[in-house]
């Protein structure tokens, strides 16, 4: 019984990601460079949003970060670099990226945005080919 105390414990002090938030910001960052949407209960994206300007950066990044913290957990939780050893190096890139500072240079920070928004959807489409997430997202490709 004291186990089962401690799972409830910890699951009240989580909070699921809120994905339409994240999606959002990959529009910003992205515009039409990628194609994605939301499939399952989430609505479809609706892309041309590229001025960064309308978000707050910070804002942005720690979106970003939760949801790369939540999807790693996720993939880890469901062994999925054992059944997919490819994935280990996204995972390190991901959390690497991750505890970057973001750069107070509006050039530099949209930059670094970029890449973390790119890992972010990187995470979620790998882990939804390996079934560890199902009805996330869908991508159509990313332009570098």
């Amino acid at each position: 019984m004291q186990r089962y105390q401690q799972v409830l414990e910890k699951m009240s002090g989580w909070t699921p990601g809120d994905w339409d938030s994240v999606f959002d910001g990959l529009d910003t960052i992205f515009g039409d460079e990628v194609s994605h949407h939301a499939v399952g209960t989430l609505r479809p994206r609706q892309f041309g949003g590229t001025a960064s300007d309308h978000e707050d950066p910070a804002e942005l990044a720690q979106r970003f970060r939760a949801a790369i913290t939540q999807l790693v957990r996720r993939g880890r939780r469901d062994g999925v670099e054992r059944k997919h050893p490819d994935i280990t190096g996204l995972f390190e890139r991901a959390r690497a990226l991750q505890s970057e500072r973001l750069p107070a240079d509006p050039q530099q920070a949209r930059g670094f945005l970029r890449r973390l928004g790119g890992v972010t959807l990187e995470l979620a489409d790998h882990l939804e080919k390996t079934g560890s997430v199902t009805g996330l997202i869908e991508t159509a490709g990313l332009i570098e």
